[in-house]
């Protein structure tokens, strides 16, 4: 495989890690209005694992309204319960966390 091919294949990587992160997180989002709390702490687990391999583009209050949503989550569930969702969440590779927001 050529450089270019290889700049191409990883650019896409990239780019479908990027959505897919933006997807988690947005669904995280919906499940935790839904009360679902469970699935939402999962989503953003899986969201946080695939946003390490990215540049941090989110801004100051996207972080805070993250931030806030987990802390709400975290008070409903619990620390221990919601910590065991978020490391089932965190533990997903890219094609398990597209699949669990399916």
């Amino acid at each position: 495989m050529k450089n270019e091919d290889l700049k191409i294949v990883k650019t896409k990587g990239l780019l479908l890690k990027c959505f897919s992160t933006l997807r988690l997180e947005g669904l995280a989002k919906v499940a935790l209005l839904q009360n679902n709390s469970d699935h939402a702490v999962r989503l953003y687990g899986a969201a946080r694992h695939l946003f390490q391999g990215l540049a941090n583009t989110m801004s100051p209050l996207e972080r805070q309204w993250r931030e806030d949503d987990l802390a709400s989550i975290r008070a409903i569930l619990g620390n221990e319960y919601y910590q065991s969702l978020w490391d089932e969440g965190f533990a997903l590779t890219t094609e398990e966390a597209v699949k669990l927001s399916e």
